[in-house]
């Protein structure tokens, strides 16, 4: 976890309070701090020991309590950042990994660290652990490359979409029917690599030979009469595009991984960035851009692979299953440090509010609650595997190494059933579409039957 001390000497100078919705649920955006760090880092550090000023919660953010509130002693050091006086640090990589650094630190705490908090509070004994506290002492700090090139990439393709939108129909959104996601046609959406099933396996019924279809808007195709007047035409390998099919059976297998850098829009782009730049980057700052590139990529592919088992003939994209891994990341640390959180019961009902809405806002176009739930699930179990953890005893320590040991085979298990699933075309489940869409909205026609119109 993310408290160590440092020295602090003449370094505290007073900051405003933040904003209200400075604080992604789980980890600390830190304007709550009055203090700032020597090498001009960031103090923000995790969540789940911090206290921004009981912000008010929206969509994927919340406050969080502190476990004690501690006070710095003599501008020496501080353990933990739970209110204005005290600030939480992280071990940088620049000599932390050192003998001498190390002892260094620990005497810090022995020295520094109140036993006792100023209301009377006492610090949770685990803490005094010098099996914990070395832990702690040699946790470092990373830089979140990986994120910061998904988000660039992310808003870079967003950029292109629109502009190819722009030059095959004349404007940068869909109209007819409005986009509600202020982005691009379905037909772009397919071009460009969205999650579209009969790209991606044969037997869907839209792969029969000789078969044409009226071109979606934004997909180039061939004049054709019909009826009295002309429409484009396209056949499923044009429609596929990304290198078309080349006379085989739809096999385009990477659609479950080209749409987690597209968007169906600027507010879906948007509400999935809110969460990713303010949380996304903290967890990689914990985690390192290994850890999170494998959790986010598993969680991401997994989502669109199990969101394709269920999701029908509409095209899906969006990071949103990745970034659902990422909030299983922050169920896992918020059980696993269960005993060292103050109301942790409230921590879990915030935590489950914001899955809640969460998936409400899975219900919009383009966007796949399926992909939500089979990226929330590979990313708990990647999560169990992955994730950095501090071990608090010797047993707990066995107790995470086995759950490690376990969520192995079980991830290559779930991945396993989805493929055979996906791939298996008997599939059906007439309900599931109500998870994707609430009854009654506009859209829902849309996202439940959207097909390809057939031209004799």
């Amino acid at each position: 976890m993310d408290y160590f001390v440092t020295d602090e000497k003449d370094r505290r100078s007073q900051t405003a309070a933040p904003p209200p919705g400075s604080m992604s649920l789980g980890y600390h955006n830190g304007a709550s701090s009055s203090s700032t760090l020597a090498d001009g880092g960031n103090a923000d550090r995790y969540g789940f020991y911090s206290n921004p000023n009981s912000h008010t919660p929206s969509m994927h953010e919340g406050s969080i309590d502190p476990i004690v509130p501690i006070k710095s002693s003599k501008a020496s050091a501080t353990f933990m950042q739970t209110s204005a006086d005290t600030v939480v640090e992280r071990g940088h990589k620049q000599g932390a990994g050192s003998d001498l650094e190390l002892a260094r630190r620990i005497a810090a705490i022995d020295a520094n660290a109140p036993r006792d908090a100023p209301d009377g509070e006492q610090l949770h004994s685990t803490l005094h652990s010098p099996y914990v506290r070395k832990q702690l002492a040699e946790l470092k700090v990373h830089r979140p490359y990986f994120l910061w090139t998904v988000t660039f990439a992310q808003v870079v393709l967003m950029i292109v979409e629109l502009i190819v939108n722009l030059q095959r129909t004349g404007s940068l959104i869909e109209t007819n029917p409005f986009n509600y996601m202020i982005g691009p046609s379905s037909g772009i959406i397919i071009h460009t690599g969205g999650r579209f099933t009969p790209c991606i396996r044969p037997n869907t019924g839209y792969d029969k030979p000789g078969m044409i279809f009226a071109c979606p808007a934004g997909v180039p195709g061939t004049p054709q009469r019909q009826g009295g007047s002309t429409i484009q035409v396209c056949t499923l390998d044009q429609l596929c595009g990304m290198g078309g099919l080349n006379g085989q059976p739809p096999n385009q297998w990477y659609r479950f991984i080209v749409p987690i850098f597209l968007h169906g829009g600027l507010v879906h782009l948007a509400m999935n960035l809110v969460f990713q730049c303010k949380t996304g980057f903290q967890m990689e700052q914990d985690f390192g851009w290994w850890r999170m590139a494998l959790i986010y990529m598993i969680s991401g592919v997994g989502g669109f692979i199990f969101g394709g088992n269920y999701s029908g003939m509409s095209p899906s994209v969006g990071c949103s299953g990745a970034l659902f891994g990422l909030i299983a990341c922050l169920l896992i640390d918020l059980m696993q440090n269960w005993r060292l959180v103050k109301n942790p019961g409230w921590e879990l009902a915030k935590l489950i509010f914001l899955i809640l809405v969460s998936f409400l806002l899975g219900t919009l176009p383009y966007l796949d609650n399926f992909a939500h739930i089979g990226g929330f699930f590979c990313g708990f179990l990647a999560g169990l595997i992955f994730m950095p953890t501090i071990y608090y005893t010797k047993t707990d320590k066995i107790v995470k190494i086995t759950l490690q040991a376990i969520a192995v085979p079980l991830l290559i298990g779930v991945f396993a059933l989805m493929i055979t699933g996906f791939y298996n075309v008997s599939n059906s489940c007439p309900w599931c579409k109500y998870l994707t869409c609430i009854p009654g909205m506009p859209w829902c026609e849309q996202k439940w039957n959207q097909t390809l119109a057939y031209v004799p």
